[in-house]
């Protein structure tokens, strides 16, 4: 279970395995991990998909409804994902 600052989900890759994936807070920016198993070490993702971004803003968006996060949390994250991908719209 991901802890104050960490969001995870699981979910499948684009061949459809299995995966877990961990993205810790630092500062103003985001790191993203995965395994394929539960007892496996955390790999660090170094460019990670539009996807997992679209599925981090969404978790943000959530919190921030619950006041789990800072409102303006959504905002950055928002940001960040246009800076890196500026062909995507949303």
């Amino acid at each position: 279970m991901a802890g104050r600052g960490e969001i995870s989900w699981k979910g499948r890759d684009a061949e459809g395995a299995r995966r877990e994936v961990l993205v810790r807070r630092h500062g103003d920016d985001w790191d993203f991990y995965e395994r394929v198993r539960r007892f496996e070490r955390w790999e660090r993702v170094a460019e990670p998909s539009l996807d997992d971004w679209r599925t981090l803003l969404d978790a943000v968006k959530r919190r921030a409804g619950r006041r789990l996060c800072p409102p303006e949390e959504p905002r950055r994250v928002h940001e960040l994902m246009r800076r890196r991908f500026p062909e995507a719209e949303g």
